[in-house]
C-alpha cells in the first residue's frame, strides 16, 4: 500500500526546495537584496559603487538563473576507450558562464520593452524592481528544477577548480598565447564593465524638470481642450503638472500671466502683462505636483498670451519667459462683459 502521508504537495515541494537552495543562487538573492536596499534607500550613490553593484544584477543574474532553470544538470558527456567525448548534453562551465552574460545582454532589452508596454515609466527604479522580480523569479524555479535532479547529477559552481582551469587557461601554453588570452580577458571586462556604465551610472543631462498643462475634462485630466476665448472678469481654470526628475527635493513656483505682445518687430516683445494666478510648493525627487489655476482675465484683446512660467525657489519681482526655468503659452482671445468685442 503507497504511503500517502509521505507525499508533498506541489507547494510542499517548492518550500523544500526554497530552503535547500545551493550556495550560488543564496548567493544570488542576497545580491539582489542588498542591491535593492543600497540603490533604493541611497540612490544619489557614487557612481563606482553603483556600477559594482549594478552591473552584475544587469549584466550576469538574469542569464545565470534562466539558464540554471533550462539546465539544472552537470554536463553529461559520453567518451570512447581514449577518452575523447563523442556525445555531450548540456553546457560546459565556460559555456555557461559566457551564455549567461550573452543572455543577460539580451534578455535587459527585452525587459525594458515589457516596460514601455506595460505603460510604465522607463526610470532607474522600474528597471531595478522589474529586474529583481525576474532575478528572483528565475532563481527560485533553477532551485526548484535542480532539486528534482539526483544529487549526482546536478550542477554545482566549482568554485575552485574553476579559478584553476581559468588560471591555466590564461597562462597558455607559450608566452604569445598568454599574452592574447590576458588581452581577451580584459576586452571582455572593459565592454562589459562599459555596457553596465551605460546602463547603470546616470546620464549627462538627466536631471530635468517637466512640465505640462492639462484641463478638466469630466472626472479626468487631459492634455488637450485648452481654453482659447476667455472673457472680461470670468474665471476659467487649467491645471499644471510639474515632475520633479532632479534627484532631489526641489521648491518650485509657477506664476501665470496674461501678455499683450507686439511681433511686428518680428521677435515678440511683451507690451504689458496682468498676473492672473500664483503658486508654491516644495516637490519630492520623482514626485508630481498638481495644481489647479483658475484665471480670472482683466485686459480684453486678441491673440493674447496666457503664459505659464515656472522658477526654482521664489519668482523674481518681473516674472517673464527669459528669466523662467520652464514655460508654456496658450494663445486666447479675451472679449469685454456680456459679449462686447475686445477694444484692444
Amino acid at each position: 500500500m503507497r504511503d500517502v502521508t509521505s507525499e508533498k504537495s506541489p507547494w510542499g515541494q517548492f518550500v523544500e526546495s526554497v530552503s535547500e537552495l545551493p550556495m550560488d543562487y543564496l548567493g544570488v538573492l542576497g545580491f539582489v537584496l542588498v542591491t535593492d536596499a543600497l540603490l533604493v534607500s541611497f540612490p544619489r550613490t557614487a557612481t563606482p559603487v553603483r556600477l559594482l553593484v549594478g552591473a552584475p544584477l544587469l549584466l550576469f543574474f538574469p542569464g545565470y538563473t534562466l539558464l540554471g532553470a533550462l539546465y539544472p544538470r552537470a554536463r553529461d558527456a559520453r567518451r570512447d576507450p581514449h577518452g575523447r567525448e563523442t556525445a555531450a548534453w548540456g553546457p560546459t562551465l565556460t559555456q555557461r558562464l559566457a551564455l549567461s552574460v550573452a543572455t543577460s545582454v539580451a534578455l535587459v532589452p527585452l525587459l525594458a520593452l515589457a516596460l514601455q508596454f506595460a505603460d510604465v515609466g522607463y526610470d532607474a527604479g522600474s528597471v531595478l524592481s522589474v529586474l529583481s522580480v525576474a532575478v528572483v523569479g528565475f532563481t527560485l524555479a533553477a532551485g526548484l528544477r535542480r532539486a528534482r535532479v539526483p544529487q549526482e547529477q546536478r550542477f554545482r559552481l566549482p568554485i575552485r577548480s574553476g579559478v584553476g582551469r581559468f588560471r591555466a587557461w590564461l597562462a597558455g601554453p607559450s608566452q604569445v598565447d598568454a599574452a592574447l588570452n590576458a588581452m581577451l580577458a580584459v576586452a571582455v571586462l572593459l565592454a562589459v564593465a562599459a555596457t553596465g556604465f551605460a546602463f547603470v551610472a546616470p546620464a549627462e543631462g538627466e536631471s530635468y524638470t517637466q512640465v505640462s498643462l492639462l484641463t478638466e475634462q469630466g472626472d479626468e485630466l487631459v492634455a488637450g481642450g485648452y481654453p482659447t476665448e476667455l472673457t472680461f472678469g470670468e474665471s476659467a481654470s487649467v491645471v499644471s503638472a510639474v515632475e520633479n526628475h532632479q534627484g532631489r527635493t526641489v521648491s518650485y513656483t509657477a506664476v501665470v500671466v496674461l501678455q499683450q505682445v507686439d511681433t511686428d518687430g518680428g521677435e515678440p516683445t511683451v507690451v504689458r502683462q496682468q498676473e492672473l494666478d500664483r503658486a508654491q510648493a516644495t516637490v519630492a525627487a520623482g514626485e508630481t505636483w498638481q495644481v489647479r489655476h483658475d484665471l480670472t482675465p482683466r485686459t480684453t484683446g486678441t491673440d493674447l498670451r496666457l503664459t505659464y512660467l515656472l522658477f526654482v525657489g521664489d519668482a523674481p519681482a518681473n516674472p517673464s519667459v527669459e528669466n523662467a526655468h520652464r514655460h508654456l503659452y496658450l494663445w486666447v482671445d479675451v472679449e469685454g462683459p456680456g459679449g462686447v468685442e475686445p477694444g484692444g
